[in-house]
């Protein structure tokens, strides 16, 4: 709580004066109102009064009233009132996560804690765990990147029906860091897992299939299109 310890009035009148409070006015004859509050990190100040005499309360511990000029007001710059809000990058929600910081991340750490998975709980060789995790990183993806279509969230007005998820993210602007990554990632598992199985079939035709067919999908020339018909609009 603020205490109130003195008030000093200087408008023009005696500090002594046995009115007090009551000989607030000034002998001469006011030209311009001035308002204005200053904050600082230990006070706030509020400035009251014409061009000539200016009235400054000081809200600390105690109430303190001292006179400045005009001039001095006018000098420093009026602060901040609002802040400018900066809009989210993609607007729609079923897409939208994979734009949080950490998401390429924590992407990489699910693939490689699944290939120790993999490895622990089928008991076989580096390289068929990674043709597995290659392989089940292909289904999973293109079922819910590729395939599947709309959104799970009823305020969109079905406006994302026809779309895919891939189709959907980042506003559907074409090679952007995020598409780039998505596609450079099952490159990646495709090299590891053909390398460590020393290129050998059945594996490296799975592995080759699994990647052809995911990249095709990626491609920009390939955005909205259905192959055949394939997945097409009813």
């Amino acid at each position: 709580m603020l205490l109130i310890s003195e008030f000093f009035f200087f408008l023009g009148s005696d500090i002594n004066d046995p009115r007090g409070p009551t000989n607030l006015r000034s002998h001469h004859r006011p030209k311009k109102k001035k308002q204005q509050i200053r904050n600082t990190k230990s006070s706030t100040e509020f400035v009251v009064g014409d061009d000539e005499h200016l009235l400054v309360v000081v809200a600390r511990s105690s109430f303190v009233l001292y006179p400045i000029s005009a001039a001095e007001t006018e000098s420093e710059p009026p602060e901040e009132m609002y802040v400018t809000a900066v809009r989210p990058t993609d607007l729609n929600r079923n897409t939208e996560w994979f734009t949080y910081p950490g998401v390429w991340t924590t992407y990489i750490l699910i693939v490689f804690f699944s290939w120790l998975i993999v490895l622990c709980l089928f008991s076989c060789s580096p390289g068929m765990a990674w043709t597995i995790v290659h392989l089940a990183h292909f289904l999973v993806t293109y079922q819910f990147f590729h395939w599947k279509k709309g959104t799970p969230f009823a305020d969109d007005q079905g406006i994302y029906n026809a779309l895919t998820w891939w189709e959907q993210i980042d506003n559907g602007n074409q090679l952007t860091r995020n598409r780039k990554f998505l596609t450079v990632v099952p490159v990646v598992l495709y090299l590891i897992a053909s390398h460590t199985t020393d290129y050998q079939n059945p594996m490296l035709f799975f592995n080759t299939l699994a990647v052809f067919v995911l990249v095709v999908a990626k491609f920009p020339n390939m955005h909205r299109v259905r192959i055949f018909g394939i997945n097409g609009d009813l």
